[in-house]
């Protein structure tokens, strides 16, 4: 049944961004059993994998709610699955190896050019969720490096997971308010690179933001501009229909004239 489903199902960018999310949330899993508990970078990639757990349980929660029978989704269609890989406890994320492969599975049977339709259709909301889960990796791998950069550099004010997050959200939000900075050259190379994602990302929302509300006031303008060209193409053939009738009684009248000549 779940083969089957998976013929007919579409693959979209959102599913994608899933199965990205499944695979960076089982290698933290790994990485993180090589990590003493107190080390900053372990306590960033718990704060990392509880912010996708609580995407993947949304996601299930949407899923429950839009299914035709609930039950059969939960149990038939593995739901919880998603329901247990959603959960954010340390170890549970072993879960979400199902939405990868459900996500290969609905992948194996997608053809490339019905994936970039389905991207064009959705153009501007594809791009503004594809920028949206880039700003997200750019923050948490910026924080992850500065920490391993300046954690142990001589004069460093970056120490905690509290302060290199930080540190990466007023730089990608280009606000840069001074209180905690890198030092070292590895430290400023990656605030530099954050501040131009931030520029990127701004950039994207306000050009998004500009087609919604725009676009309403442009579609809202153009029956009145409809009903105008129908009015003048109605006048224009009306005076095609006179113009015909005028030359064809000039034509008539010069016919009588040659004959009575």
């Amino acid at each position: 049944m779940l083969e089957n489903q998976t013929k007919t199902r579409r693959i979209t960018l959102y599913d994608l961004i899933l199965m990205i999310l499944a695979f960076i949330s089982i290698f933290i899993f790994f990485f993180q059993v090589f990590l003493p508990k107190d080390d900053p970078l372990f306590q960033l990639f718990r704060m990392l994998d509880t912010l996708i757990a609580l995407v993947f349980l949304a996601d299930f929660f949407v899923r429950l709610v839009r299914s035709e029978s609930r039950k059969q989704y939960f149990f038939h269609q593995f739901g919880w699955l998603d329901f247990m890989g959603g959960i954010p406890i340390y170890g549970l994320g072993l879960f979400r190896l199902a939405r990868l492969v459900r996500g290969f599975r609905i992948l194996r049977h997608t053809n490339a050019r019905e994936f970039i339709r389905s991207l064009r259709d959705q153009l501007a909301q594809n791009t503004v969720l594809f920028t949206i889960f880039s700003a997200l990796l750019a923050l948490f791998a910026a924080s992850a490096s500065v920490l391993i950069f300046e954690v142990n550099a001589p004069g460093s004010n970056i120490h905690t997971t509290e302060q290199a997050v930080w540190w990466a959200f007023v730089t990608v939000a280009t606000v840069g308010y001074g209180d905690y900075y890198p030092v070292t050259f590895p430290g400023h190379i990656t605030g530099v690179l954050l501040m131009v994602v931030g520029v990127g990302i701004f950039g994207v929302i306000s050009a998004f933001l500009a087609h919604t509300f725009i676009s309403p006031n442009r579609s809202a303008v153009n029956p009145y501009i409809h009903a105008e060209l129908a009015e003048m193409k109605s006048e224009l053939a009306e005076m095609h229909r006179l113009l015909t009738q005028i030359q064809a009684g000039t034509a008539a009248t010069q016919t009588h004239q040659n004959e009575q000549s």
